[in-house]
């Protein structure tokens, strides 16, 4: 097992084939999320596109649950402010969430990740 490899939670600088992640997600020892984190102030909106970058250059000998060649979860994050982006939804859209929320639900499975319903967008 390589140093940054657990079994769940996030572990940060994770080598991609775009340069390191800052966080990456791991749930039984896949990686699965990826989250940007940006100083406080930060629009989260446009940091999409770079999360999506971090998703989709998983290398070879990582591990990971991949959807449509890419891992599924996206997060960005000031401290104060998250947005979550499942690419497990029919459509997948950034919602605003809130830590507590994330961290609560990601243990539960990878498809409990998605089902808030309530969540707004």
């Amino acid at each position: 097992m390589r140093r940054w490899q657990q079994r769940q939670g996030w572990r940060c600088g994770v080598p991609t084939d775009a340069g390191p992640a800052d966080y990456v997600l791991f749930v039984d020892r896949q990686a699965v999320g990826v989250i940007e984190a940006k100083k406080a102030g930060t629009t989260l909106t446009g940091v999409e596109p770079q999360t999506r970058k971090y998703q989709v250059s998983s290398p070879d000998w990582l591990p990971a649950f991949e959807v449509e060649g890419a891992l599924p979860f996206g997060y960005e994050s000031t401290g104060t402010e998250t947005r979550f982006t499942c690419g497990l939804d029919p459509v997948p859209a950034s919602r605003r969430v809130s830590p507590s929320t994330a961290l609560r639900c990601w243990p539960t499975g990878l498809t409990s990740m998605c089902a808030w319903a309530d969540t707004p967008r």
